[in-house]
């Protein structure tokens, strides 16, 4: 009888333990996601195109570390998502890779914004801004 308690205990204690994880991984999740979506509508869409670069090089932008912990996390817990989450995650890098474009190039030189691939822009953002 023994035993048995203390396999049940054991498995009660495991089973908590799972559970506080998968707690930890949803906060850290929603976490992540909710500082994305902050950052993505920082970035100026179509009708703010006069503003574009004073917003883009304003704009916080997140790390290859922060897509990388959204990955692994959604892995995890959203398994059955990994197609949409992947989808996110490429429109994200791209965006990210734009606007440091925008962010690097010297200020007196400007951005040539008629070689600017706004429709791409376009369709990136919408799709970030409708998914996390």
């Amino acid at each position: 009888m023994r035993l048995t308690e203390q396999l049940a205990r054991a498995a009660t204690d495991e089973e908590q333990y799972r559970q506080i994880a998968a707690r930890g991984r949803r906060a850290e999740l929603a976490g992540l996601l909710d500082r994305l979506r902050q950052s993505v509508g920082s970035l100026p869409g179509p009708a703010e195109r006069q503003a574009a670069e004073r917003d883009m090089r304003a704009a916080a932008l997140w790390e290859e570390d922060d897509l990388a912990a959204v990955e692994r996390l959604a892995a995890t817990m959203q398994p059955d998502r990994a197609v949409e989450t992947a989808g996110l995650i490429g429109d994200l890098r791209w965006l990210a890779a734009r606007a440091r474009e925008v962010q690097t190039t010297d200020r007196r030189q400007g951005v040539d914004w008629n070689r600017f691939p706004w429709a791409e822009w376009t369709r990136r953002l919408a799709n970030a801004r409708v998914r996390p």
